[in-house]
């Protein structure tokens, strides 16, 4: 079950970099083709997310503090590289104080705290 439970933790946490990624992109964009491509984006991966989240303990039970901060670290770190990436392709309003906030948002959404 452990090596089960590291892989789907992984998922994860791709998953809900995937979300604030375009969460974020969403925000700063003000074409509305791209933006209903981003929403689609959101919904897809925080399905995904949440089925994953469901196998990994119980649904009504928060994960404990050491998970947490595991989860909440590698989905800042891979956010903010895949955002900077995207930076460098010369997209713009970007805002990097909004991870946070965003990656907050949706670990409630997804009970993980």
């Amino acid at each position: 079950m452990t090596q089960n439970r590291n892989r789907q933790i992984k998922k994860l946490i791709g998953n809900l970099a995937n979300v604030v990624v375009h969460a974020i992109l969403l925000q700063a964009t003000d074409d509305e083709d791209i933006k209903g491509w981003y929403k689609h984006e959101i919904n897809n991966s925080l399905d995904i997310a949440k089925r994953c989240r469901a196998t990994i303990n119980p649904i009504d039970r928060i994960f404990s503090c050491n998970d947490q901060d595991i989860i909440r670290t590698s989905v800042t770190r891979e956010v903010v590289a895949v955002l900077k990436l995207r930076e460098q392709k010369n997209y713009k309003n970007i805002n990097f104080q909004k991870i946070g906030p965003t990656i907050e948002k949706y670990f409630k959404e997804t009970n993980i705290v």
